[in-house]
């Protein structure tokens, strides 16, 4: 069953869409290189299921072998209007997906293939599923650096630091799962034989990579009593001689520590073991790399073959029939060269649809092995002389220190997971130390009473200074920020992100040239603008709003300013001098105020309230103000009661617009022509009427209390002494 999935899918155990109207579904695995599945649909199907074929989508086939169904994701998808058919690409879904992942950078020392396969699926810069099977039980270590690699490339890619390149092996890739074995494929006795007329068959004969003699070169130029060793095809007048390093094949001696133990046990190699180490290292490359065999490679077309092979022991419906998979070994007979040899299985084709083969290609491919091992084992002497020669040159070093001071101790130390370095002088309770772990250095130095170290992480950078127990000062770099912090005096808190520069704690101070605090941040919570020794005139200069300084705003020695920018009330007192216009809800001047223009306000009191009047002979006179214990307003005029005696005094419009009349207010008269006084008086809300002798001349004058201020009377003072 061949099955397709969306690509957000990630439970593959259900069906989803069943491809029942496959015109082909081919498979082809090549070993350590392709993995993929070509596959032809019916685009006006009667499911309508052709449309799902996208990009990134997954289908599911079965494998053949001893693995699971394969997933396998569509890179590529080409809907044919003509044929009217879809003909899509994919990619096993262990290639398509470590091939769009990244490592940046991840250093492998002394691990396992599988560990270092683990390492590096867990040092990818995006999550992902893939594990490590269990298949892999080579237990030989190695060491090598991924740096910017994608995943894929990590493992199986053709550069040096790989972990094919350097621990060798064929990868086996199944769904989500990763397994390095050291080969691949079984034996199970299968011949096939070339005929005279056989079709369909490609073959190719090469010796160019034989080698029938080796002589194998341990570490240190060690070299074997009899010089070689050699296959058993080996011909004297015909030789394929190489020479091939093993620099991790040589002698090792014991060594002992102090109580005479050897701490070396398991590398102790003598020199007869070595040379026998040697020779099996070369008989591995006769019986399993077959370095000594012709290299050749047959290419089966099955379906043209049908006819033409002939399957010793095995009819030919049981190798069409899962008999073989990829890595198996087949014995090719080829009678016209008179050529037997065995071969491995290294690429097939299979229909996916029906489990038939349809094209296997047999043989040895090997692509320069002495080249490949002699490098190989080049770089690994020399990162092990790097690693010697600094190791060495680092212990000289320690013993030349240790011969110029008694007080120094130093200590370079390996350990399971950290390589130390430190220095401590005794005598001067100082020390200074640097710890070298997976992916985290920490450096130190410490004395008696200070003590400074950074950590650094591939996410962090963290600095930091302390005095004693209870003074430090901290700074962490992050990819998105920079904290600063100090404890013990301020305990305030610098970030910088990018919401930009935020101080918590106060203890900001900005500064000119000459060393005047502009801004200062007060510990309680305020901030002061300028500096604490400025004048108030000094102020108004300095401090500007856009590019016109304060004095131009206001002539204030003190102001309070509101959330809407005008004036209010406040404990401070206000200095006003040569200020044109006012908007103030309350004003109190300690001082003369002078306003050239209006003064407008909700509320004004003073202790002196007078009318300035400018004479000609006396200069500006003061008058006095006449005030009352409840707000009144008064009005007055003049008359003459004429023939009736009767007179009718209409308020004016305006004044009637500021008083409540509706109640009780008062209205005064004066006689003034010597006669009887009013002998009668009527007050109204607009008006009032007066009785008196004919011909009276008389004054009145009115006073009623201010609209919304009826009752006010001797209220307090709302300005705070």
């Amino acid at each position: 069953m061949i099955n397709l999935y969306r690509k957000n899918e990630t439970n593959f155990k259900h069906n989803k869409f069943v491809l029942t109207e496959c015109k082909s579904c081919d498979i082809t695995e090549e070993i350590n290189s392709i993995y993929e599945l070509n596959l032809e649909y019916i685009s006006n199907d009667s499911k309508d299921i052709s449309k799902e074929l996208i990009d990134e989508t997954f289908i599911k086939v079965p494998s053949y072998d001893d693995r699971e169904p394969q997933l396998f994701v569509i890179r590529r998808a080409k809907p044919n209007l003509e044929n009217g058919v879809v003909t899509c690409y994919a990619q096993s879904i262990g290639i398509a997906k470590l091939d769009n992942n990244a490592v940046l950078d991840t250093n492998i020392e002394n691990k396992t293939r599988k560990q270092a396969v683990q390492q590096i699926l867990s040092n990818t810069i995006n999550p992902h599923k893939f594990i490590v099977g269990n298949k892999d039980t080579n237990l030989s270590t190695n060491n090598l650096r991924i740096v910017r690699y994608s995943a894929l490339d990590a493992i199986k890619g053709d550069k040096d630091n790989t972990v094919l390149n350097r621990y060798g092996g064929e990868l086996v890739l199944d769904n989500y799962t990763l397994d390095f074995v050291d080969k691949r494929g079984n034996d199970n006795g299968i011949t096939v034989s070339y005929a005279k007329n056989i079709t369909g068959a490609e073959l190719t004969l090469e010796d160019i990579d034989k080698i029938t003699e080796l002589i194998p070169v341990g570490a240190d130029g060690l070299l074997i009593p009899e010089k070689s060793v050699k296959a058993s095809n080996f011909d004297i007048n015909n030789p394929f001689t190489r020479i091939i390093e093993f620099s991790d094949i040589g002698v090792v001696e014991a060594e002992y520590d102090e109580n005479n133990c050897c701490t070396n046990t398991n590398e102790v190699c003598t020199q007869e073991q070595a040379y026998e180490k040697l020779r099996q290292a070369c008989l591995n490359k006769y019986n399993v790399d077959h370095v000594n065999e012709v290299s050749f490679n047959l290419t089966l077309n099955f379906i043209e073959l049908s006819d033409c092979i002939n399957f010793e022991g095995n009819d030919y419906s049981e190798i069409q029939n899962k008999r073989v998979a990829i890595g198996d070994t087949i014995k090719v007979n080829i009678n016209p060269l008179n050529i037997d040899l065995k071969g491995r299985i290294y690429k097939l084709t299979r229909d996916a649809i029906t489990g038939r083969l349809k094209s296997a290609e047999i043989g040895y491919k090997k692509a320069n092995i002495a080249t490949t091992i002699n490098k190989a084992n080049k770089e690994i002497d020399n990162t092990k002389k790097k690693v010697d020669d600094t190791k060495a040159e680092l212990k000289d070093d320690i013993a030349d220190a240790n011969e110029k001071t008694s007080n120094l101790k130093v200590v370079m130390e390996k350990k399971d997971s950290e390589i130390e370095l430190s220095v401590t002088n005794e005598s001067e309770a100082r020390a200074a130390a640097i710890l070298v772990q997976d992916g985290k250095i920490d450096e130190r130095v410490k004395s008696t009473d200070f003590e400074s170290y950074q950590t650094i992480t591939d996410r962090e950078i963290a600095d930091r200074v302390s005095k004693g127990t209870g003074f430090y000062a901290e700074m962490l770099m992050h990819p998105d920020a920079i904290v600063n912090l100090i404890h013990g005096i301020t305990d305030n808190k610098t970030t910088l992100n990018s919401n930009g520069f935020t101080i918590t704690g106060g203890g900001f101070v900005f500064e000119n040239n000459n060393g005047d605090k502009l801004i200062q941040a007060i510990p309680s919570g305020g901030i002061r603008l300028g500096d604490s020794d400025w004048s108030a005139n000094t102020t108004e200069d300095m401090i500007c709003l856009g590019g016109t300084p304060l004095s131009q705003y206001f002539m204030l020695s003190k102001i309070y300013i509101n959330s809407d920018l005008d004036m209010g009330m406040s404990p401070s007192r206000y200095d006003i001098k040569n200020v044109e216009n006012i908007y103030a809800q309350y004003i109190e001047t300690a001082d003369d105020a002078a306003i050239n223009g209006t003064l407008t306000c909700g509320r004004l009191e003073c202790n002196d309230k007078h009318g300035a009047v400018d004479t000609n002979d006396y200069g500006r006179i003061l008058i006095n103000a006449y005030e009352t214990a409840e707000y009144y307003f008064g009005d007055l005029g003049e008359g003459n009661s004429g023939e009736t005696g009767i007179i009718y005094i209409a308020f004016d419009p305006k004044f009637l617009e500021c008083v409540n009349t509706n109640i009780s207010y008062h209205c005064f008269t004066q006689v003034y022509n010597g006669k009887s006084a009013i002998t009668n008086l009527e007050r109204y809300p607009n008006h009032c009427i007066l009785k008196c002798e004919p011909n009276t001349e008389f004054s009145w004058e009115i006073k009623a209390k201010a609209i919304g201020k009826e009752d006010y009377r001797l209220e307090k003072s709302k300005i705070m002494k």
